[in-house]
């Protein structure tokens, strides 16, 4: 009996064995079964944050869109800005080489100003002495005039006297009206 005894005993170890692998396999299996629940549990959360997320996305994109639109139309703006400027720019320069010139043009009439007024200076000298001879020959008209003043109020009571009346002539020529007879 020896033999059975010990067949028997492997096979009483064999099924210790086997239940134990048993009794293993299904604790992992009960282990791999609340991993696939977690994991599911997981996965659900995991599912609602990518929604989230992807909402979000979705929102920044609108949003990035939104801006990149307002972008695009600012860099338009400034595009046309910097033309208006450089045109700006250019008719400033413009102006600035006519008030150049303009700065030339009145350094030249200030310099022929200067001229002017140096023999404008020089004449008022030479015509220093020559007015001195005007006011005596004005004093001397003065009293020329008077004079002459005083024959005319002594020869007009005499030439109120005489008769402008025209004369006969016996020629027949016609007799002038400045004839005194």
């Amino acid at each position: 009996m020896e033999p059975l005894a010990e067949e028997n005993k492997k096979l009483k170890e064999a099924m210790n064995l086997s239940e134990k692998n048993i009794q293993r396999a299904q604790h992992e299996q009960d282990l791999a079964e609340l991993n696939a629940r977690d994991l599911e549990y997981q996965k659900g959360g995991l599912t609602e944050k990518l929604a989230a997320v992807s909402e979000q996305v979705q929102s920044q994109s609108e949003q990035l869109a939104t801006v990149s639109g307002k972008l695009k139309s600012s860099f338009e703006q400034l595009e046309r800005k910097t033309k208006q400027l450089n045109s700006v720019s250019k008719q400033k320069a413009e102006q600035d080489a006519e008030l150049g010139q303009m700065c030339q043009a009145i350094d030249q009439l200030r310099r022929e100003k200067a001229k002017e007024a140096k023999r404008a200076y020089k004449l008022a000298e030479e015509l220093k002495g020559e007015f001195l001879l005007v006011g005596i020959t004005v004093e001397e008209a003065k009293v020329q005039k008077e004079n002459f003043d005083a024959i005319i109020a002594t020869i007009k009571p005499v030439l109120d006297c005489v008769d402008l009346e025209l004369a006969t002539q016996h020629d027949g020529r016609r007799q002038h009206s400045d004839t005194i007879i």
